[in-house]
């Protein structure tokens, strides 16, 4: 699903569609045809992009936490009581 919502984009990103200038170009300011529609959605595109990029980092570093670091976290959504906390915290520590 991800492989194709990213194909998409790629494909209906004006930046990659060729002006027809006569010279192989992209146009004035590189628009296409598309002029300030063309760069709105160019804008549109990198946003999308660089913020999955940002849950992606965010997702891996998640993965890196510590078990104590994952109690605490328990611990201060409540999922836990503070006996169940202290409890894991001495067995974490040893």
């Amino acid at each position: 699903m991800k492989k194709h919502l990213l194909l998409g984009l790629l494909l209906f990103n004006p930046s990659f569609v060729k002006a027809d200038t006569g010279y192989c170009g992209f146009g004035m300011m590189g628009f296409g045809n598309w002029g300030y529609f063309g760069m709105a959605l160019g804008v549109i595109f990198w946003t999308v992009i660089l913020y999955l990029i940002y849950l992606l980092i965010k997702r891996l570093s998640d993965g890196n936490l510590t078990s104590l670091e994952i109690v605490k976290k328990r611990y201060a959504k409540g999922d836990i009581t503070k006996k169940e906390y202290e409890k894991m915290r001495k067995e974490l520590n040893g």
